[in-house]
C-alpha cells in the first residue's frame, strides 16, 4: 500500500515536470513566432 502511494506521488511529480516543459516549449515557440513575424514585417 505504501509503495503504491509513493509511486503515485512520483507519477504526479513527473507529470508536473512534463507540463512545465510543455509550457516552456510553447512559450519559447510563441516568442520565436513573434520575433520572426517582426523581422518579416521590418524586412518588407
Amino acid at each position: 500500500m505504501q509503495k503504491n502511494k509513493q509511486q503515485g506521488i512520483q507519477q504526479v511529480r513527473n507529470n508536473d515536470l512534463l507540463v512545465r516543459n510543455i509550457n516552456a516549449i510553447v512559450t519559447c515557440t510563441n516568442v520565436l513566432c513573434v520575433k520572426l513575424s517582426r523581422l518579416h514585417y521590418t524586412g518588407l
